[in-house]
C-alpha cells in the first residue's frame, strides 16, 4: 500500500537526511524523509507484546518477514499516530516517511516498501501522486489513501490514479484497510 507524508525535506549535507529522531525515524525537521534502518532489530523482540497480550514474536512466526509500510503525512501528529498503529500490531515494519508526494515517490522507489499509506493532499500530491506510485516497478502490494474529506467521487478518482482504496483519516483504521486489501 502506499501511503504519502506531507512536508518532508532534506536536511543534511548533500541534501541527506541525517540524525534520526525517536523510534519513528524522523530527523530534526520533520520535513525530511527518513529511512529507518538502525531501529529495525527493535520490532519483534521476544518482550513485544501486541494488543490482545499475544506474543508479537509467535504471531510473526508464521511470516518469514515483517510487511513493510511507507507513510505520508503533512501532519505530524497524525504520522505519529498512523506509525505507531501500524507498529501496535504484530509483522510490521515502519521503513520511511515522507512530507511531500516527490519524496514519497523517491522512498517508494528506494525502499520498495509492501504497502504505501499516503494523505492525498499533499504537495505534489492528489491523482498525480497515486498515477505515479502505480507506474513504479516493481509497485508495492497496496497503495492506501487517506484523507479527512474521503467522499465517493474522490475514491472513484484515486482508484483510477492507480489507489487500492480511500479510507477517512482518524475514523477508519489504516491497518485493518491494509489487511483487508492485503488478504483480497
Amino acid at each position: 500500500m502506499i501511503i504519502g507524508l506531507e512536508g518532508a525535506r532534506p536536511t543534511g549535507p548533500n541534501g541527506s537526511c541525517s540524525g534520526v529522531r525517536s523510534h519513528l525515524g524522523l530527523t530534526r525537521s520533520r520535513q525530511c524523509i527518513a529511512i529507518r534502518s538502525t531501529l529495525a532489530g527493535r520490532a519483534g523482540s521476544d518482550d513485544d507484546v501486541d494488543m490482545a497480550g499475544q506474543s508479537t514474536a509467535k504471531a510473526r512466526a508464521g511470516r518469514a518477514r515483517p510487511r513493510t509500510v511507507a507513510i505520508a503525512d503533512d501532519d505530524e501528529g497524525v504520522l505519529h499516530a498512523m506509525a505507531d498503529l501500524f507498529r501496535a500490531r504484530p509483522g510490521w515494519d515502519v521503513v520511511g516517511v515522507a512530507a511531500t508526494g516527490d519524496q514519497l515517490v523517491e522512498l517508494v522507489a528506494a525502499v520498495r516498501p509492501d504497502v504505501v499509506v499516503s494523505d492525498v493532499y499533499l504537495p505534489a500530491g492528489e491523482a498525480p501522486l497515486f498515477r505515479r506510485l502505480h507506474a513504479l516497478v516493481p509497485r508495492p502490494e497496496v497503495v492506501l489513501a487517506i484523507s479527512a474529506r474521503a467522499t465517493a467521487s474522490l475514491r472513484r478518482k484515486l482508484l483510477d490514479a492507480g489507489a487500492d482504496d480511500l479510507v477517512r483519516k482518524g475514523l477508519d483504521d489504516p491497518v485493518e484497510a491494509v489487511e483487508r486489501l492485503l488478504d483480497r
